[in-house]
Protein backbone atom coordinates (compact mmCIF):
# COMPACT_ATOMS: atom_id res chain seq x y z
CA UNK A 1 0.00 0.00 0.00
CA UNK A 2 1.19 3.45 -0.96
CA UNK A 3 -0.09 6.70 0.28
CA UNK A 4 -0.43 9.22 -2.76
CA UNK A 5 -1.36 13.06 -2.50
CA UNK A 6 -2.69 14.24 -5.85
CA UNK A 7 -3.80 18.00 -6.49
CA UNK A 8 -6.54 19.47 -7.54
CA UNK A 9 -6.22 18.31 -11.60
CA UNK A 10 -5.58 14.41 -9.97
CA UNK A 11 -2.01 14.85 -10.63
CA UNK A 12 -0.30 12.42 -8.83
CA UNK A 13 2.39 14.97 -6.75
CA UNK A 14 3.82 12.34 -4.26
CA UNK A 15 3.86 8.91 -3.45
CA UNK A 16 5.52 7.17 -0.26
CA UNK A 17 5.84 3.70 0.25
CA UNK A 18 3.93 2.40 3.42
CA UNK A 19 7.18 1.14 4.85
CA UNK A 20 8.34 4.68 5.25
CA UNK A 21 5.27 6.75 6.36
CA UNK A 22 5.74 8.10 10.12
CA UNK A 23 2.45 6.87 11.76
CA UNK A 24 1.51 6.25 15.73
CA UNK A 25 0.98 2.69 14.25
CA UNK A 26 4.30 2.87 13.13
CA UNK A 27 5.42 4.08 16.47
CA UNK A 28 3.31 1.54 18.08
CA UNK A 29 4.98 -1.39 16.04
CA UNK A 30 8.20 -0.24 17.46
CA UNK A 31 6.72 -0.65 21.04
CA UNK A 32 6.56 3.05 22.08
CA UNK A 33 3.69 3.39 24.36
CA UNK A 34 0.40 2.92 23.01
CA UNK A 35 -1.12 5.50 25.81
CA UNK A 36 0.60 8.29 24.65
CA UNK A 37 -1.41 10.80 22.26
CA UNK A 38 -0.56 10.54 18.63
CA UNK A 39 1.46 13.94 18.23
CA UNK A 40 3.76 12.65 21.77
CA UNK A 41 4.10 9.04 19.37
CA UNK A 42 5.11 10.92 16.17
CA UNK A 43 7.34 12.74 17.76
CA UNK A 44 9.32 10.61 19.40
CA UNK A 45 9.15 8.41 16.39
CA UNK A 46 10.80 11.30 14.56
CA UNK A 47 13.19 11.47 17.16
CA UNK A 48 14.18 7.46 17.21
CA UNK A 49 14.61 8.02 13.13
CA UNK A 50 16.89 10.65 13.71
CA UNK A 51 19.24 8.74 16.15
CA UNK A 52 19.05 5.89 13.73
CA UNK A 53 22.07 6.07 11.21
CA UNK A 54 20.98 2.71 8.77
CA UNK A 55 17.11 3.70 9.22
CA UNK A 56 15.44 3.18 5.81
CA UNK A 57 13.48 6.17 6.70
CA UNK A 58 16.81 8.02 6.88
CA UNK A 59 16.30 10.11 3.15
CA UNK A 60 13.21 11.01 3.75
CA UNK A 61 13.84 12.00 7.43
CA UNK A 62 17.00 14.34 6.44
CA UNK A 63 14.91 15.98 3.94
CA UNK A 64 12.58 17.46 6.43
CA UNK A 65 13.15 20.62 7.45
CA UNK A 66 15.20 22.09 10.07
CA UNK A 67 14.12 25.41 10.94
CA UNK A 68 10.66 26.96 10.62
CA UNK A 69 9.65 30.87 10.28
CA UNK A 70 6.43 31.35 11.27
CA UNK A 71 5.58 34.72 13.40
CA UNK A 72 4.32 31.75 16.32
CA UNK A 73 8.01 31.30 16.64
CA UNK A 74 9.68 35.21 16.06
CA UNK A 75 11.33 36.30 19.18
CA UNK A 76 8.63 38.27 21.80
CA UNK A 77 10.49 41.82 20.40
CA UNK A 78 8.50 41.27 17.16
CA UNK A 79 4.80 40.74 18.44
CA UNK A 80 4.67 44.79 17.99
CA UNK A 81 5.60 44.63 15.01
CA UNK A 82 3.36 41.53 13.31
CA UNK A 83 0.60 42.91 14.67
CA UNK A 84 0.68 46.50 13.11
CA UNK A 85 2.15 44.68 9.88
CA UNK A 86 -0.35 45.08 7.06
CA UNK A 87 0.85 42.32 5.00
CA UNK A 88 1.03 39.66 7.78
CA UNK A 89 -2.74 40.90 8.75
CA UNK A 90 -4.07 40.68 5.26
CA UNK A 91 -2.31 37.25 4.97
CA UNK A 92 -3.68 36.11 8.30
CA UNK A 93 -7.51 37.16 7.25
Amino acid sequence: MRRRERDAHGTNLIEVPSRLLLTAGAARARGLPSTLPEADLLALLLLSELARTNSSRAPWVAALPTRFDVPLLWPAALDEFALRCPTLIARAA
